[in-house]
């Protein structure tokens, strides 16, 4: 299984069911199982990242307030910030800008 194309949202979602179906618990393996699912790209910036996680899923406090983000947040943040740019620079390059007429 590999990211390609897919959004990271995709492959989150599908690693969700494939891990459900074969019973297989949050580790240290797992996580580098899903961490080579992703684009090698976006598995550095979560690598490099100051805030590293070390779980698949969120942590959080007893009290229910979030402690800690993991992979799979992490994964979908950074792919939709990428794509966002992404789609910026595309706009960007083929727009047409008018200030004085604020057509963007």
């Amino acid at each position: 299984m590999k990211q390609g194309s897919r959004t990271a949202e995709e492959i989150v979602n599908e690693f969700r069911i494939l891990k459900a179906r074969a019973k297989i618990e949050d580790n240290p393996l797992t996580v580098r199982m899903f961490r080579r699912t992703l684009n090698p790209s976006l598995a550095m910036k979560i690598l490099t990242d100051i805030e590293k996680p070390f779980t698949l899923e969120d942590l959080h406090h007893d009290n229910g307030t979030l402690y800690k983000y993991g992979w799979f947040s992490k994964a979908i943040q950074y792919d939709q910030i990428y794509r966002d740019a992404r789609s910026a620079q595309n706009q960007d390059r083929g727009g047409n800008y008018d200030i004085r007429n604020r057509n963007f």
